[in-house]
């Protein structure tokens, strides 16, 4: 148990129980030495609440397998200011090794989204997005990782590509390509360089509704940026955005005391498509950090981004952002 705050969803208190030697089937030993994972988490917060309930066995059939479920509940209120997104369905996951550093996985979601204006000031672009969603979504993805560490990595690197597709009252499809490099320096000092390059188009000749286009900005990619105002925008200043969005990122990391890290980075991207007229330009950043690994659940980041560069519907002022966890 515990409570965390962030620049993005503000306060949140959580509850976690995990067990890493269950049993699914064996209810007479208390459900507990079979190998498998199994895990409830509840978060509460002033701006999301979130529920799943979740079962991996790693060694499907006894073969070299992963199945994975996870039932879940999202209340987003943080997305926005003159709307709220909700969430609820079940994920499905297969995953197989593909050699010591490489595996493939393949995950079935079917998920119902409903997407209601809280702000009776909204563009008529924003109403538009209003409504109660279907969709079965199916997403493939191959992963190459030799990452030394995932907690704090000095070397190797993460590459992730796949795609994915949706059905029923959402018909679009998405390529997307992610990857991390890290080095070791003198001094314990760590250079990493991070990008994506994302797409998605409607399948139908229709539109890509908005919980399925893609966003920039904030504590997660361009940290000079607030959260997803990176991109178009409807007439409101609203985050409307986009149907293809590429990002790239330069830290490095020095140590300063135990268990305390600085940093400074340069953030870069874009985003365009979508509904939104204004903007969509090219926008940069660069800033210094501080990351402070004394909790179980991730460092504490701190990091203040100034943007270089920022399109002509971009606040070109400094920010701020606060996280907390790790990046996997």
């Amino acid at each position: 148990m515990g409570a965390g705050f962030s620049s993005i969803d503000s306060l949140v208190g959580f509850f976690n129980i995990t067990e890493s030697d269950f049993d699914i089937m064996d209810w007479k030993h208390g459900l507990r030495g079979g190998g498998e994972r199994f895990n409830v988490n509840v978060q509460y917060g002033t701006l999301r609440k979130d529920a799943s309930v979740s079962w991996t066995n790693p060694y499907l059939f006894g073969k070299k397998l992963s199945f994975g479920v996870d039932v879940f509940y999202h209340d987003l209120n943080y997305l926005s200011t003159y709307y709220d997104q909700q969430m609820y369905g079940v994920t499905f996951t297969l995953r197989k090794p593909l050699g010591e550093h490489s595996y493939a996985e393949l995950a079935y979601t079917p998920q119902q989204v409903k997407i209601k204006i809280t702000d009776d000031t909204a563009s008529q672009t924003l109403r538009n997005e209003v409504g109660s969603f279907f969709e079965n979504k199916v997403d493939l993805s191959f992963v190459n990782d030799t990452r030394d560490n995932v907690f704090l990595t000095r070397s190797g690197h993460k590459i992730s590509v796949g795609g994915d597709l949706v059905a029923g009252d959402v018909s679009v499809y998405g390529l997307h390509a992610q990857g991390s490099q890290y080095f070791a320096l003198p001094f314990d000092m760590i250079l990493s360089f991070d990008g994506a390059l994302n797409t998605v188009k409607a399948t139908s000749g229709g539109s890509v509704p908005i919980f399925e286009r893609l966003f920039l900005g904030g504590a997660n990619d361009l940290r000079g940026f607030k959260y997803r105002f990176v991109g178009p925008k409807d007439t409101q200043d609203e985050p409307m955005g986009g149907t293809t969005s590429i990002y790239g990122s330069a830290e490095i990391t020095f140590p300063i005391i135990e268990k305390v890290r600085g940093a400074f980075f340069y953030d870069f991207g874009r985003v365009t498509g979508g509904p939104g007229t204004l903007g969509g330009g090219w926008n940069s950043d660069f800033g210094l950090g501080i990351r402070l690994y004394m909790l179980p659940t991730g460092p504490i980041k701190l990091d203040f981004g100034i943007p270089i560069q920022a399109d002509s519907y971009n606040n070109s002022g400094g920010h701020f952002n606060f996280n907390i966890g790790y990046k996997f």
